[in-house]
C-alpha cells in the first residue's frame, strides 16, 4: 500500500468526516494513523471537540423548548455543507471550520429559544441516578448503542455515528458505558450514560481485514478493561481472535493473547487482581485450555495443564475468587469393550489459577448445563428431553420443560436459560411447530418449577435474557415472525401471578443484542 503524507492524511480525515472517503483512501488513512502517534492524537482531539460541540448543543435544546433531535440533524447536515463550501472557496483551516459550526449553532439556538409554543424533546437525557438498559441495534440502519428506561421510555441513540458501535458495557459504578467502535481510530471508547464526554480508551493497530469485537469486561474497580477482537488472518487463511487489556487512566494497551485460535470466554477475579480466558486452536473444540494472568502484567499461565484434551465449558471463578471451576468435555475412542463410537464424559473441576492444584468435583455421562451450591443440572442427550438436577445429597429432581410443545417427538424444540446472581434460572422453551415461547423460573436446587406465562408468546427461536442487578426483573429479547422485540419480565410478580404478561418495551426490524443493565450504586 502506497504511504501518504501528513497533509494527505489530514485531507483524508476531513473527507471522512463529510462521508466522502472511499475504501482505498480509508485503508491508506488507517495505515498512516497506525504508524503516526501524533496524527492519532490530533484526530482524537478533533473528534472529541466535534462531539463535545454537538453534545453541548443537544443538551441546550433538550433543556429548553424546541425539537432538538430534528434540529440537530439539520444542523449537522448544513454545517457539513458550510465546511465543504468554505474548503472549496476559501481554503479555511480546520479551526475555522469548527468556528463556523459554533456560530451556526449559536444562531439556531437563538431562534429555538423563541419557539415557546413547542414542547420539550422526548429524547431528553435520563437522570444519572435512573435505572437504564443499554443495548446494540441496527434499527436505524447501522449498529448503534442505545439506552432505554425499564418502563420503555427515554429511548436514546447515544452514538449516532456512521461506523459500527457495539458491545456496550457499564462501568462498575454505572457512570460510564464502554463500547467498541469502527470509527477512526478504531478501538474501545467510553461515554457517559447520556452520550456526553466521549473519550477514546484504547486505539487498536491497523488490521488487514474488518474486526468483530467481543464482550468488554470492566475490572471490579473500574481501572481496567478486557476485550477481544476477531478477524480474518490473511497470511494463515483462517479466523483468529486476540485478547487485549487496557488501563483506563493511561489508555495503555496490552496484548494478552495472539496465539492463533478462538477465545471463548474471559472474566476478572473478584478482587480484580487476576483474570482468566479460554482458548482453543479454532479447529478442534477439544483443544480448549484455560489461562490465567495477573492484571498488572506478566505471561499467562495454563490452568488446565493437568487434564487431558477437552472442550472447556462454563468456566467461572469460585465465589471467594481464589479458584476457577469449569466443565471439561472429554471424548474417548473407542467405547469400553471395543465397540465403535465415542464415549463422552462431562467432568466438573476446580483448579488454582497457577494450574498446580486440580480437584475433580463430579463426573457425568450427560451434558452439564449448570451447577450451583452442589446442585448440578444435567440436560438430556438428543432424544432425551428431561432435565435432571442432581443435588448434593444425591437426590434427583426431573423436569421436562418441553411439555407445552406438541412436536417434541420430532425434536423441533429449543430452549435457553440464564442464571441470576442468586442461582435461579430463567428458562425459555421454544416450540417450532407452533412458533410459540413459554417462560419458567427454576430455583437453584431444581426443586421448584414455576411457569411465568399462561399465554404463549410468538417467536421463531428461544429467547435471550438479562437479569436486573436486584434479581427481580429481566429483559427478554425475542425473534418474532415480524422482526425482533425487547420485553421486560417482572420475574417476582410473574412467579406469583403467571397471568401477568411481559411488558413490550421495543420492536425492531434489526436484532437487539448485548443487553446490559446499569449496575446498582
Amino acid at each position: 500500500m502506497r504511504p501518504i503524507s501528513h497533509q494527505q492524511a489530514k485531507a483524508y480525515w476531513l473527507s471522512q468526516s463529510d462521508g466522502l472517503l472511499d475504501d482505498d483512501k480509508r485503508a491508506q488513512l488507517d495505515a498512516h494513523l497506525a504508524e503516526c502517534s501524533a496524527c492519532r492524537a490530533e484526530v482524537q482531539a478533533l473528534f472529541t471537540l466535534e462531539h463535545h460541540l454537538r453534545h453541548g448543543l443537544h443538551a441546550r435544546w433538550d433543556v429548553h423548548d424546541g425539537p432538538s433531535v430534528n434540529v440537530a440533524h439539520t444542523l449537522q447536515t448544513r454545517a457539513r455543507r458550510i465546511i465543504m463550501t468554505n474548503r472549496i472557496r476559501q481554503s479555511l483551516s480546520t479551526l475555522a471550520a469548527v468556528a463556523a459550526i459554533v456560530l451556526f449553532g449559536v444562531l439556531i439556538n437563538a431562534a429555538i429559544t423563541l419557539m415557546r409554543h413547542q414542547t420539550a424533546s422526548p429524547a431528553a437525557a435520563p437522570q444519572t441516578t435512573s435505572a437504564l438498559i443499554a443495548f446494540t441495534s441496527a434499527q436505524d440502519g447501522n449498529a448503534e448503542i442505545y439506552v432505554l428506561s425499564p418502563d420503555g421510555g427515554n429511548l436514546i441513540n447515544l452514538t449516532n455515528h456512521p461506523a459500527r458501535d457495539t458491545s456496550p458495557a457499564w462501568s462498575p459504578d454505572g457512570q460510564w458505558i464502554a463500547f467498541a467502535s469502527g470509527r477512526q481510530p478504531q478501538g474501545v471508547y467510553a461515554m457517559r450514560p447520556d452520550g456526553s464526554e466521549l473519550k477514546l480508551l484504547a486505539a487498536l493497530p491497523s488490521f488487514d481485514s474488518s474486526l468483530n469485537f467481543g464482550a468488554i469486561r470492566w475490572s471490579p474497580d473500574g481501572a481496567r478493561l478486557l476485550f477481544s477482537v476477531s478477524f480474518w488472518d490473511q497470511s494463515a487463511a483462517h479466523q483468529r481472535d486476540m485478547l487485549y487489556g487496557v488501563d483506563v487512566a493511561s489508555s495503555a494497551l496490552r496484548e494478552i493473547s495472539s496465539t492463533p485460535g478462538f477465545i471463548h470466554e474471559y472474566a476478572w477475579s473478584r478482587d480484580g487482581a487476576q483474570f482468566f480466558f479460554v482458548l482453543d486452536n479454532g479447529e478442534d473444540p477439544s483443544s480448549g485450555k484455560i489461562y490465567a494472568a495477573d492484571a498488572q502484567g506478566g505471561q499467562p499461565r495454563e490452568v488446565t495443564k493437568m487434564i487431558t484434551a477437552a472442550e472447556i465449558i462454563l468456566p467461572r471463578w469460585t465465589p471467594d475468587g481464589q479458584n476457577i471451576t469449569f466443565v471439561a468435555l472429554h471424548q474417548s475412542l473407542p467405547l469400553p469393550g471395543g465397540s465403535e463410537g465415542e464415549q463422552l464424559t462431562w467432568t466438573i473441576y476446580q483448579a488454582s489459577p497457577d494450574g498446580n492444584s486440580l480437584v475433580t468435583e463430579a463426573s457425568f455421562q450427560s451434558p452439564v448445563g449448570f451447577w450451583w451450591n452442589g446442585a448440578v443440572l444435567l440436560k438430556g442427550r438428543p432424544g432425551d428431553y428431561a432435565w435432571t438436577w442432581v443435588r448434593a445429597d444425591g437426590r434427583l429432581n426431573v423436569w421436562n420443560p418441553y411439555q407445552p410443545c406438541d412436536d417434541v417427538i420430532r425434536g423441533d424444540v429449543g430452549s435457553s436459560y440464564e442464571p441470576s446472581i442468586a442461582g435461579s434460572l430463567l428458562v425459555s422453551v421454544y416450540c417450532q411447530e407452533q412458533n410459540t415461547l413459554w417462560l419458567y423460573r427454576v430455583n437453584a436446587a431444581g426443586t421448584e418449577f414455576r411457569p411465568l406465562n399462561q399465554s404463549a408468546l410468538k417467536a421463531t427461536e428461544p429467547a435471550s435474557f438479562a437479569w436486573s442487578p436486584d434479581d427481580r426483573l429481566a429483559t427478554m429479547t425475542v425473534a418474532t415472525p415480524d422482526g425482533y422485540a425487547l420485553y421486560l419480565v417482572d420475574v417476582v410478580r410473574a412467579t406469583a401471578d403467571p397471568t401477568l404478561k411481559p411488558r413490550l418495551l421495543l420492536t425492531s426490524a434489526a436484532r437487539i443484542e448485548g443487553v446490559v443493565w446499569r449496575p446498582v450504586r
